[in-house]
């Protein structure tokens, strides 16, 4: 029997100041608007250069009864922190965002709300004037990205790089099997999901 309905996963590497409080906020603003869902909070501290002091660690431990935080010395990348997360999870469902909360709180509501109706995955979409904030290159990267996507992987999804998607236990057995730690372990989970019969 899963004791959460959902655990919401962030990687952190370096994080911004303030964090845990915004953290925090984030947190029961998510609980006030899914108040039907028992959710537990886990951050994986992916070998941050700036050391993760323990007193940001109980801030939130203190007002987050149900936080697990892992952390390890050496940096790995994204993919392999969410990984550690995921794995540690015996929660119904996983959301993963970013640290800093880039997304609408909204939207991650809507998310487990998807997961509960019965998908097995769902993936956030960026808007189109979060480009509006990129780089020319990166805003370049990202389109050429999309565009390789629909061509030669085929995949049902323009969009594999948003850092906020969510799974039931399907998605989660899939998304353990992707060995890419850092860029485009987005795009190995979306393909290996389009490729499996069973979703």
């Amino acid at each position: 029997m899963n004791i959460f309905d959902l655990d919401i996963i962030q990687p952190c590497y370096n994080p911004p100041d303030e964090w845990e409080k915004h953290t925090v906020l984030y947190y029961r603003e998510i609980c006030k608007l899914l108040p039907d869902f028992s959710i537990r909070l886990s951050i994986v501290n992916d070998g941050s250069s700036h050391p993760i002091s323990s007193e940001k660690v109980e801030y939130i431990r203190t007002y987050i009864p149900h936080f697990t935080f892992i952390s390890y010395d050496l940096n790995q990348g994204k993919g392999y922190a969410l990984r550690k997360g995921v794995e540690q999870s015996s929660a119904t469902y996983q959301i993963y965002s970013d640290i800093d909360f880039p997304y609408k709180i909204d939207n991650l509501v809507s998310m487990a709300q998807a997961l509960r109706a019965g998908a097995d995955i769902v993936i956030g979409v960026r808007e189109k004037d979060y480009y509006n904030h990129l780089s020319y290159k990166r805003k370049i990267t990202s389109k050429w990205a999309q565009l390789l996507n629909k061509l030669f992987l085929r995949l049902p999804v323009n969009e594999t790089q948003s850092g906020l998607k969510g799974f039931n236990h399907k998605g989660r057995s899939i998304f353990l099997k992707t060995i890419v730690k850092r860029f485009l372990f987005d795009t190995e989970f979306v393909a290996m999901a389009s490729r499996d019969k069973s979703i």
